[in-house]
């Protein structure tokens, strides 16, 4: 189950492991299938490098 921490300087940590997370990735894209097209479009290297080169221009 995901944790919450509060912290000393005033802000949040969540703390989550990673079988967790999967198990939430899975529901989530159970219940909106148009995520899953998202996500293999986001999985592909191509794509990645796009972004990443999108992303250094911006920077």
């Amino acid at each position: 189950m995901p944790q919450l921490t509060h912290n000393e300087d005033g802000s949040t940590t969540l703390s989550i492991n990673s079988n967790e997370l999967k198990a939430l990735r899975d529901l989530v894209i159970d219940r909106v299938p148009e995520l899953k097209r998202v996500r293999e479009i986001a999985d592909n290297p191509d794509v990645r490098t796009t972004l990443r080169f999108v992303k250094s221009v911006i920077s």
